[in-house]
């Protein structure tokens, strides 16, 4: 199991033992499901979240995602979940994507100090060049936290994605690339002193 370890959070391998605290924080939380994981139902119980937690985990086989439980160190509960999705190690890229929190987490240090530990681990770890970051245009919260942690604009695929509700969404791409990462690296640390 990969551990990631920062000051406020811990990052680890996805399993059904989260399940409880991940429902507990994020269960019947309109604005998370409104936008992640869009392609599956939202769950409606704990155990529809588990059969979601199976999917994500199922789809490592694939080669498609590595899910990470986001633990925060106060409480030692998972408060949310986030992954590295269309691993492409052949073309040294891959995508940060399918995160969400629950409230407590929310605004905080935590997705800050999560992306930074993820970004460490992609560039420094496993030797990744290019990191991308996609969300719907019309979800303010998720494009301001991308814009936030330094990742450069790359543009938009227009009418790309079938939100939930059946209209379709543009979807805004950005990246962070092997050059640009010693400067979001010192932007992230100044970000977690404050």
């Amino acid at each position: 199991m990969t551990v990631l370890q920062g000051k406020r959070v811990r990052l680890e391998t996805l399993t059904l033992d989260h399940v409880p605290d991940l429902w507990r924080h994020t269960g019947n939380d309109e604005e998370i499901w409104k936008w992640v994981l869009v392609k599956f139902p939202i769950p409606k119980s704990e155990e529809e979240l588990k059969e979601l937690v199976k999917i994500m985990i199922e789809e490592v086989a694939e080669g498609y995602r590595q899910p990470w439980a986001v633990i925060d160190l106060i409480s030692n509960e998972c408060v949310g979940s986030t992954s590295y999705l269309d691993l492409q190690m052949d073309r040294k890229m891959l995508e940060i994507g399918s995160t969400f929190y629950g409230k407590s987490a929310r605004k905080t240090a935590i997705n800050t100090e999560t992306k930074f530990l993820l970004l460490s681990e992609a560039f420094d770890a496993r030797g990744y060049e290019r990191v991308q970051f996609k969300a719907d245009n019309l979800n303010v919260n998720s494009l301001q936290a991308i814009e936030r942690i330094g990742a450069k604009k790359e543009g938009v695929l227009r009418n790309h994605f079938t939100r939930r509700d059946g209209t379709r969404r543009d979807t805004v791409i950005y990246s962070i690339i092997r050059s640009e990462w010693s400067q979001v690296a010192s932007h992230l640390q100044q970000l977690l002193n404050r």
